[in-house]
């Protein structure tokens, strides 16, 4: 029993660990995008470091398409500048841009590597700058536009990337 209790948990752990990679080292394929290390199509983490060696991106992979988490860090901070999740070599789901200095800059939010629901972009004063919704990449519905400092400036709105309306009648004040 002690025997095939070991055996399982020496599976369990060889099936959970990546194979870690530098990026340099993997070698893509210009027409399928897929990334190949020694010869196979690459499962695991490729690490891309900054010239200082600190660690710049890590990239997730799955069969040769990128897949999973992806995080990209500031060159000096190490703060995390970009982080999002890939499904299938697509961009998907929600994804974050900060400055280095950690200041929140971008939300968006993808399907199948096509901006697809909420988009927030923001000043470097962390105030918002411009909100709305993509459908199938194209702006979708009211889209709201701030000056940095003193509130909502106008309000556009789209249907299939198509501006139809704009309203600025807000004051500065």
């Amino acid at each position: 029993m002690k025997k095939t209790l070991i055996i399982l948990i020496m599976f369990v752990i060889c099936s959970c660990s990546q194979e870690e990679v530098q990026t340099k080292d993997l070698i893509e394929d210009k027409n399928t995008s897929e990334m190949f290390y020694e010869g196979k199509l690459f499962t695991g983490i490729a690490i891309n470091n900054w010239k200082n060696n600190k660690p710049r991106e890590e990239i997730h992979y799955k069969k040769g398409l990128k897949h999973g988490p992806y995080k990209k860090r500031g060159e000096y901070t190490g703060n995390i500048t970009s982080k999002g999740n890939y499904l299938n070599g697509k961009e998907n789901g929600k994804w974050i841009s900060r400055t280095p200095g950690n200041v929140l800059m971008a939300e968006v939010e993808y399907k199948d590597g096509i901006l697809n629901g909420k988009f927030i972009n923001y000043y470097g004063n962390g105030q918002i700058k411009t909100t709305g919704l993509y459908k199938n990449g194209k702006e979708e519905g009211w889209w709201e536009y701030y000056h940095a400092h003193k509130g909502l400036i106008k309000e556009v709105y789209f249907e299939e990337g198509i501006k139809l309306s704009e309203q600025q009648e807000f004051e500065l004040r």
